[in-house]
């Protein structure tokens, strides 16, 4: 089985651009890349030079980036111009780059971003991941509807860029989709998302709207799904360090949450909000 694509922006998740612009962040290069000339008026008189852009980048980055299982991929402004610019820099082989065409910058009136569609034409129904800055709900739920396969949306703080619990992040959504880490994925259907806990540690399963939460213990898998049967559900996931959020939507619209849901574990048996909730250590300033 090949591996799942890793769609990376620049701005944002490798380029913190946002960060306070007079103080560089700590283990961070400074990049100036010079910008085609244009033609400006500047005081009454045309003047064509034009600023290096600065870029700040990492190159602890590109040795995360390599470590995990993914077949990497450019899905940024930059295109081809990355593997000239970031690339070297990070120490990252060329890679392929999504050539966003008549698509780029081109904002949608639904509020989906312009990358998604181009994105999902690219990934032709392998699985996903995509660091970006500006993912927001309606592309979680367009990739929800119009995409059959695992996607992971992973957004990250353009003042701070990426960080250990997003290169986690990315690695545990990786090994969830390893053979032999879903155990029930193949009974469930499309309407039933089955998670397991393949780690050495607990986890949480975490559903919204209501924030209601189950916990896995090493070993464990978990099937969410609708109560109400003959509908067409749709789950958006957010991975983080040691916690799977889910959305529910009927038909992939973000509009149809479906609140009556049930968790049951390997066997079949219901289980209640709060199911293996570890103990909260005692408060220091009690007593």
């Amino acid at each position: 089985m090949s591996r799942p694509l890793l769609f990376l922006d620049v701005d944002g998740p490798l380029n913190p651009y946002a960060a306070k612009p007079e103080k560089r962040p700590e283990g961070y290069t400074t990049l100036r890349i010079p910008q085609e000339p244009s033609t400006a008026i500047v005081f009454g008189r045309p003047r064509s030079h034009r600023r290096p852009l600065r870029v700040w980048l990492n190159p602890d980055h590109g040795r995360a980036l390599m470590a995990l299982d993914y077949e990497l991929c450019w899905a940024t402004t930059w295109m081809s111009d990355a593997n000239r610019w970031i690339g070297p820099e990070l120490g990252l082989p060329e890679l392929a780059f999504v050539d966003f065409g008549d698509d780029l910058l081109n904002e949608r009136p639904d509020g989906v971003h312009w990358k998604s569609a181009p994105l999902l034409a690219y990934a032709d129904g392998r699985p996903f991941a995509w660091v970006d800055d500006e993912q927001g709900d309606a592309d979680h739920a367009y990739v929800a509807a119009s995409h059959n396969a695992p996607a992971l949306l992973h957004h990250v703080n353009p003042r701070i860029g990426l960080r250990n619990d997003d290169f986690t992040a990315l690695a545990v959504f990786a090994d969830s989709l390893a053979p032999s880490a879903i155990l029930v994925g193949d009974l469930v259907g499309r309407s039933r998302f089955p998670v397991e806990n393949t780690g050495e540690s607990v986890l949480c399963l975490f559903i919204e709207p209501y924030g209601e939460d189950y916990w896995l213990n090493p070993g464990d898998a978990f099937i969410v799904g609708p109560i109400v049967e003959g509908i067409d559900v749709w789950f958006s996931t957010f991975v983080s360090r040691d916690c799977v959020t889910v959305w529910l939507y009927e038909d992939g619209d973000p509009s149809k949450v479906v609140l009556d849901y049930a968790v049951v574990d390997a066997d079949g048996a219901s289980l209640e909000c709060g199911h293996q909730r570890p103990p909260r250590p005692p408060d220091p300033r009690a007593g």
